[in-house]
């Protein structure tokens, strides 16, 4: 049986494409324009949910997607859905590459240690 938060991210999900959830690793076969909405919605769960269970449903998912076809589209994405200048949506990005194990981790990390913004230099110094 699924969590609670599990399931909402895979009716989300099925909403854009009806085996989207089950089909996260070939996102990158999918039509460009689905797999980014596919990957907005794991994102928001990831970065901007405040309930835990959601924060981790979301970092699942995006761990199952192709990191080739995360490092390609994740920062146009990000542009879209999360705000960097705000710390809590910064430091659950850097949480969800950190767990992924992705390369983009380096470089939002240094976009952190370069902002005037005490609170996100603090959130990439962690990541060091």
């Amino acid at each position: 049986m699924k969590d609670p938060a599990t399931e909402r991210l895979e009716n989300q999900l099925s909403r854009i494409s009806s085996q989207a959830f089950n089909q996260l690793g070939e996102i990158n076969g999918l039509d460009i324009r689905v797999a980014k909405r596919i990957a907005l919605v794991i994102l928001e769960f990831s970065c901007l949910a405040q309930n835990h269970g959601s924060i981790v449903a979301g970092r699942r998912a995006f761990k199952q997607m192709p990191q080739q076809w995360v490092i390609e589209n994740l920062p146009g994405l990000v542009e879209e859905v999360i705000n960097l200048s705000d710390e809590y949506e910064y430091r659950r990005l850097l949480d969800v590459l950190h767990e992924a194990g992705s390369p983009l981790l380096q470089e939002y990390r240094e976009l952190g240690l370069a902002s005037a913004n005490e609170e996100l230099r603090e959130a990439a110094t962690e990541f060091l």
